[in-house]
């Protein structure tokens, strides 16, 4: 029997779609006493994870502006 090969990719949305999964079942007790550390620590690093990604994000924007206008200012002077 083989096994298909698939290419499917973690994202941005898809950590943030279990973080609120985390969540509701936490609130609605879905999970024992004794697991409550573990899921907590997963819950507290992903969400640690999403604030650096949204951060990254926000510097970054600036910066691609920055070259966004520098190429359409090149492009103007080439066409004078």
């Amino acid at each position: 029997m083989a096994e298909e090969a698939t290419n499917e990719n973690l994202t941005i949305a898809d950590l943030q779609t279990i973080v609120n999964i985390i969540d509701t079942a936490t609130q609605r007790g879905a999970f024992r006493a004794n697991e409550l550390k573990v899921v907590g620590s997963v819950y507290e690093k992903t969400t640690a994870f999403l604030e650096s990604v949204s951060e990254a994000e926000k510097e970054a924007a600036p910066e691609a502006e920055t070259l966004e206008e520098d190429a359409e200012d090149a492009e103007e002077g080439g066409e004078e």
